[in-house]
């Protein structure tokens, strides 16, 4: 199984500023965590990064078939991977 870490941009904690952030696989449950470095205006932090746990698992060769969008209008990120939407909640 390949070993993602390609970081992206979007605001995962809802303060206007772009955190990084990235998935990374949980070798214990075999499930993708998302990863954030969250943006304290001067850079980011790199020393404590969010990490939220996930239901989604490999993504094999499809990685880079996921949406990152509010679906249920929670004010919270959900993520949309191979047909299901994965709620944050």
């Amino acid at each position: 199984v390949p070993v993602y870490t390609i970081y992206q941009l979007e605001d995962w904690t809802g303060d206007g500023k772009l955190d990084f952030w990235k998935f990374e696989l949980d070798a214990n449950t075999s499930a993708q965590k998302v990863v954030v470095y969250p943006n304290n205006g001067g850079g980011w932090n790199w020393d404590n990064p969010v990490i939220y746990n996930t239901t989604i698992g490999s993504f094999g060769n499809s990685f880079g078939a996921y949406t990152i969008f509010d679906f249920d209008s929670d004010g919270d990120k959900d993520i949309y991977d191979r047909g299901t939407v994965h709620r944050n909640n």
